[in-house]
């Protein structure tokens, strides 16, 4: 399985609020508009942030995961099937 490495397409300052301002031009990429409501991934551990995601991007993502564990269940009851024999 292959694994993608990351892409850099802005940087961003964080405020005395905490607050981030994403450039133009990267919420054009990412389909951002205002209002959106954006998730923080983070590694398992939360020791860094990993990106930040739309509401539509992490149902995706999800939908995503969920058919890969499906396809992987589905191989690994086909393979007891056939070692059973």
């Amino acid at each position: 399985m292959s694994q993608k490495t990351p892409n850099i397409v802005g940087i961003v300052t964080v405020g005395t609020k905490g607050q981030i301002v994403i450039p133009s031009d990267v919420r054009e990429i990412a389909g951002i508009e205002s209002g959106d409501r954006l998730f923080v991934l983070t590694k398992s551990d939360n020791s860094e942030m990993i990106g930040l995601c739309t509401e539509k991007g992490l149902e995706d993502l999800m939908a995503n995961i969920n058919q890969k564990l499906t396809e992987l269940t589905e191989a690994v009851s086909s393979a007891k099937e056939k070692q059973s024999r």
